[in-house]
């Protein structure tokens, strides 16, 4: 007995789920990293103005303190 063929779209097998997944994926981690960085870069701004304001504000407590 001869078979016949199968017509029209093929199912998609458990390999090309797993593809389609795969690259699902791989775009969201491009999107977090570059999130990431992003992030990284503002704590690194915001982190160092804190340090130099809260620098310049110490010195000024103890220059207050010096002159009373």
């Amino acid at each position: 007995m001869k078979e016949k063929r199968k017509r029209g779209r093929p199912k998609n097998t458990l390999r090309r789920e797993i593809e389609a997944d795969m690259k699902m994926m791989n775009n969201h981690w491009k999107e977090l990293e570059s999130i990431d960085q992003v992030r990284v870069g503002w704590k690194g701004l915001v982190g160092g103005l804190c340090i130099t304001t809260g620098g310049y504000r110490r010195k000024e407590v103890i220059f207050h303190h010096e002159l009373i």
